[in-house]
């Protein structure tokens, strides 16, 4: 019975100085910003008030746009 080994995946000189190096100020606010988005994200969509806001009111919003659209269509039309 023969055994069967595989390699084993090496890390380049790069990657292990990528990996140890600390992220830039530029991450660190990317993540930052992220993160808030994220929270805030959440909490409104956590929200009963958020969800009947947008079950209710955006319809009749895209409705009374559309209704917008119209008369300005027609005016220019007539």
């Amino acid at each position: 019975m023969a055994l069967q080994t595989a390699e084993q995946p090496r890390c380049s000189k790069e990657q292990v100085g990528e990996a140890s190096k600390s992220p830039s100020m530029f991450e660190k606010a990317r993540r930052a910003m992220v993160r808030s988005i994220r929270s805030g994200l959440g909490f409104l969509l956590l929200r009963p008030g958020t969800w009947r806001f947008l079950i209710v009111q955006v319809p009749n919003l895209i409705d009374r746009a559309w209704l917008f659209l119209k008369d300005v269509v027609s005016f220019f039309t007539d």
